[in-house]
């Protein structure tokens, strides 16, 4: 099977296989959160559709499947968004600066972050355009896999809507997003749409075992003082993939950096009894604490609260008992809120009233 290696995706995985049989598909929409696989298994795809040995999966060792692995097979092409460059940029200008970054979405790599002020612009899709018009040099099918598609801006979106609508012979598009109703409906109607599913936690340890058994030195410590944490490794993994909450990508980020997914002194202030005193106290702690991760920590925390009302298992470590008082809609409402923030701090806010307004709002309802 082409997806043998791919985790959490069995459904996702068997409509390929499916697809792949037939021979010809509409262009593709993969949907779902980051990192739970959509790169990977689009290149997993292109892999196995030109892959030499002519099986019908990826064999992973012929110059093809290398090369797509690689990023450097002239016919498999990442459209991803970058930098503004401004009105003036060429199509070549802005294909370099995007060719550029492929090694760092090269199989087997985490995908990047993509930041919310960058952008696909109309150039990319300009490019696009023109390497459509050329026949494929080495590929049985060619692929042009538009990362983060709902970042394309408004003439690249409409753009690429017309090429979609004309489809090439011997191309495959494929589109991935964590938002589809950021796209136009007419994008969206004339792709066929493939939702990723969040990964199990048993799945994401199991995974997170291997890599710490590959590499004994990205094992998780979690620098955290309080006694009801344990430190053991085993449980760490544990712990790095409850904090994953379904993302793979997310579980690899955390396990090399876990002060950026859990930040102590949220917890202990959480935890604590609220009151002036504490929020300054708490507010001097985090001074060198980006703001993502201290968002990131507090909406876990009411997450995994959330999910245990709700009846599904939580890590005990995680629950603070202060907020079993919340009612299920008061911890909907402060994770609206909570979610709200974290894609406001990934912008340019002034740091000190965004924290305080944080702190003073996650105790507010349990206080």
């Amino acid at each position: 099977m082409p997806f043998a290696d791919i985790i959490g995706q069995e459904r996702v995985c068997r409509v390929l296989d499916r697809i792949m049989a037939q021979g010809s598909h509409l262009p593709l929409l993969f949907v779902g959160q980051p990192g739970v696989g959509k790169r990977t298994v689009a290149l997993k795809f292109a892999q196995a559709v030109n892959c030499q040995t002519q099986s019908g999966t990826a064999c992973g060792t012929c110059s093809s499947c290398r090369q797509i692995g690689s990023l450097t097979h002239p016919d498999i092409r990442l459209i991803m968004p970058i930098r503004k460059s401004g009105d003036e940029a060429t199509p070549e200008k802005v294909a370099g600066e995007m060719v550029r970054l492929y090694p760092d979405y090269r199989l087997n790599n985490p995908q990047p972050l993509s930041p919310p002020n960058y952008s696909i612009p109309i150039a990319a899709v300009r490019w696009l355009t023109t390497e459509m018009a050329k026949p494929p040099t080495r590929a049985k099918t060619r692929f042009f896999i538009l990362l983060n598609a709902h970042q394309l801006n408004e003439q690249a979106e409409n753009a690429l809507l017309k090429i979609l609508e004309e489809p090439q012979q011997n191309t495959t598009f494929i589109l991935t997003t964590t938002n589809p109703n950021a796209l136009l409906s007419t994008i969206r109607s004339r792709c066929q749409i493939l939702r990723f599913s969040e990964i199990p936690e048993p799945a994401i340890v199991r995974y997170l075992e291997r890599v710490v058994r590959d590499d004994k030195n990205s094992a998780a410590q979690f620098p955290v003082s309080s006694s009801e944490f344990p430190v053991s490794e085993t449980k760490n993994l544990y712990l790095t993939a409850a904090l994953a909450q379904g993302s793979i990508g997310r579980a690899l980020s955390a396990l090399k950096n876990p002060d950026a997914f859990f930040v102590q002194p949220i917890y202990d202030y959480l935890a604590s009894p609220a009151g002036e005193a504490k929020l300054f106290e708490v507010l001097n702690e985090l001074e060198e604490t980006p703001l993502v991760s201290a968002v990131y920590t507090a909406l876990f925390l009411y997450h995994a609260r959330l999910r245990a009302q709700l009846g599904f298992p939580q890590p005990p470590h995680f629950l603070i008992p202060k907020l079993a008082h919340c009612s299920i809609s008061s911890l909907k409402e402060k994770i609206s809120y909570l979610y709200s923030r974290y894609h406001e701090c990934q912008f340019n806010t002034n740091r000190t009233l965004t924290l305080f307004t944080l702190l003073s709002e996650i105790v507010r309802e349990v206080a």
